[in-house]
């Protein structure tokens, strides 16, 4: 099972209301929506995306902030999502 920290889910729930901000309305109008943790050129990154049957969803303060299917959730079992402090400020790191 991945663990997701409250400060991650923080830092999920601030970026999705940011990125919310500067998208069209048009963007998956009408449906809920969070970050999907997707691979790309074999490293993890997170997309905007709507839920999908069979995803886990992870949660802050009543809203969808995580979205992970079956797979995925598979692969990060053990690993804890959570923020990490540097010079170009906080970031989301498995850990």
């Amino acid at each position: 099972m991945l663990n997701v920290t409250v400060h991650a889910r923080i830092e999920l729930m601030t970026l999705l209301i940011k990125t919310l901000e500067s998208k069209p309305a048009t963007l998956l109008e009408g449906e809920d929506v969070a970050f999907r943790i997707v691979s790309s050129e074999g490293s993890l990154g997170l997309a905007l995306d709507a839920p999908r049957q069979g995803d886990s969803t992870v949660e802050h303060e009543g809203w969808s902030v995580l979205l992970v299917d079956a797979m995925t959730w598979d692969i990060l079992d053990g690993l804890t999502l959570d923020v990490v402090e540097s010079e170009e400020g906080p970031s989301l790191a498995l850990l």
